[in-house]
């Protein structure tokens, strides 16, 4: 199995969810960009985790819905945004 830092992890699993263009699931995820390496979903949840946490203060959060993970702009700024 390959090897992946945590960074550049995060950065896959964020790359991922980014260009998808509709919510993926982490059973998505580990069959597709991260079927090369050894990762069990929970460890895989933890870095969404992270991800939704560094979020959170952004105009994108990152949301879970029953199908998957996406990416959303917040609600607090829909007024300007159409």
């Amino acid at each position: 199995m390959v090897k992946i830092k945590h960074e550049q992890l995060k950065q896959l699993i964020e790359a991922a969810i980014f260009a998808s263009d509709k919510p993926i699931s982490i059973n998505r995820l580990k069959q597709t960009v991260l079927m090369d390496f050894n990762l069990s979903k929970l460890s895989i949840k933890h870095v969404i985790d992270e991800l939704v946490l560094d979020y959170q203060p952004r105009g994108i959060n990152l949301l879970e819905l029953g199908s998957g993970y996406r990416f959303q702009t917040q609600d607090s700024l829909s007024e300007w945004l159409g």
